[in-house]
């Protein structure tokens, strides 16, 4: 374990190192606080410090919406991994992603804890307070019983996903399976979404290829080909004035969709709209303007608003994900020993 969690290079762990640091919770999840940094002994606030690190680690392969830069985890020394994002320059479209993934490390880092079999919680800051979003407790001292085959096969996925962005088959959509375990995560009580109906699915692809021949907006949503038949597109509409805390709320529900999707053998590859770009391209082309009209319609979002585009399908070819830079996020695993006795 000890291998794992800190002999990682600056081109990331494998997913092989990240399958065996899942085994390790499968296995010893009462353990989990006897590992400890190098160079130091395995007792009192810095072993219970160690029992998140491994859960830490996996969570970086969450889905990152091309904000794994800004993504900052650190491990402190109660055993709690705080999840920040890096807002010091950027704004709008760039901070809106990065909380998107502030909260798809939230959830990955609740599917570990609950293949390990451990309590867990989550405090979310206050949203005048971000960079910071959350901290996550994961405690050593929870019963022990064996994961299910489905627990199992979710973490798994967290780092063995495929890459999501590439061309679907048009001759293989993806399995009613997978588009329901896509439709019954992807929401809560706080988050809405919506899949596109069977009869709309045409026009909406329609107005997706509308959009992807303007280049500004292929560099983040794709080619035109990306949106053909057999494509199951899925939306959740955002807000300008969202809080970090409601964006990181879509990031869990859109991380779980893709985890199932991908356990049911397709992949969820989603992409957010650039609004300050749809309003420029909108203002010069009606065809681009009735086009952002047909997705705000057949998607039941606002399109002058964020809006996350989803295609759920299955990948022509099976491409290994790169892994996430995982010494920029996590900061070398260092461990605060300010504060240890501080409740979460």
């Amino acid at each position: 374990m000890l291998s794992v969690m800190h002999d990682f290079t600056a081109s990331g762990l494998s997913r092989r190192d990240s399958l065996a640091a899942l085994a390790g919770l499968v296995i010893t999840p009462g353990a989990l606080g006897q590992a400890a940094p190098v160079g130091r002994p395995a007792s009192g606030a810095a072993a219970g410090a160690q029992s998140a690190a491994p859960a830490a680690l996996l969570a970086c392969w969450a889905e990152a919406f091309g904000a794994a830069d800004r993504i900052r985890l650190r491990v402190d020394a109660a055993g709690r991994v705080g999840i920040g994002v890096d807002g010091r320059t950027g704004e709008g479209f760039e901070l809106v992603r990065a909380f998107l993934a502030a909260g798809a490390i939230a959830e990955a880092l609740a599917m570990v804890a609950g293949v390990a079999c451990v309590p867990h919680a989550f405090r979310w800051a206050d949203p005048a307070a971000w960079p910071e979003v959350c901290t996550f407790t994961m405690s050593a001292g929870g019963s022990l019983r064996s994961p299910t085959r489905l627990q199992l096969e979710l973490a798994a996925a967290i780092s063995g996903r495929v890459q999501s962005h590439v061309p679907f088959r048009p001759d293989r959509p993806a399995s009613d399976a997978a588009v329901r375990g896509v439709g019954a995560n992807m929401s809560s009580d706080r988050v809405k979404s919506w899949i596109v109906e069977a009869d709309d699915r045409a026009g909406f692809h329609a107005a997706m290829r509308v959009l992807a021949s303007v280049p500004e907006l292929a560099a983040t949503i794709g080619p035109s080909a990306y949106w053909q038949e057999g494509i199951v597109p899925v939306v959740w509409g955002l807000s300008r004035t969202a809080n970090p805390n409601m964006l990181a709320f879509v990031g869990q529900r859109i991380e779980a969709a893709s985890l199932y999707a991908f356990q049911s053998g397709a992949s969820l590859d989603p992409t957010l709209l650039p609004p300050e770009i749809c309003e420029r391209a909108a203002a010069a082309d009606q065809e681009v303007a009735r086009a952002l009209a047909t997705i705000a319609r057949l998607g039941r979002c606002e399109a002058t608003e964020p809006v996350v585009v989803a295609r759920v399908g299955v990948p022509l070819e099976a491409r290994p994900r790169t892994a996430p830079p995982f010494q920029s996020m996590l900061g070398g695993l260092a461990v605060d020993a300010t504060d240890p006795g501080a409740a979460p």
